[in-house]
């Protein structure tokens, strides 16, 4: 096996291992339906669970990846554990939260990052 294949499974147990997680909770919730919890409690626990692991975690997923958990967030909207409006906007908040921790880096002198920042471009020539 090349190192190149053993990234690619590494970065697919990320994605499979997330949605396990995912799929724990959303039995769990059920469990809480049944002891009579209200819906915008069951949306709270979701959120904090299921959203915020997968915030945490959505970098380390492949493309293949983000359908899939596309696809759980479109079950858990039928479940009404998750709002319709929100489950479009998933990508807008994967964006925000990569664009929040690439700031906080730029940001950050003393972020470990921020020693691999480039300040000035690297204008190659290539020579015929």
């Amino acid at each position: 096996m090349s190192g190149d294949d053993y990234n690619l499974d590494c970065c697919s147990c990320h994605g499979s291992y997330l949605l396990d997680l995912c799929s724990s909770v959303l039995y769990a919730l059920r469990v809480l339906r049944s002891y009579g919890f209200s819906s915008q409690s069951l949306k709270d626990v979701f959120h904090a669970m299921v959203i915020d692991r997968m915030m945490y975690w959505h970098g380390f997923c492949l493309a293949f990846d983000y359908t899939r958990l596309n696809s759980f967030l479109r079950r858990t909207v039928k479940l009404d554990y998750y709002d319709k409006h929100s489950a479009t906007a998933n990508s807008d908040l994967f964006q925000e939260a990569d664009n929040t921790f690439f700031w906080k880096i730029l940001c950050n002198k003393a972020h470990i990052l921020h020693t691999f920042y480039l300040t000035d471009p690297i204008l190659y020539t290539l020579s015929a």
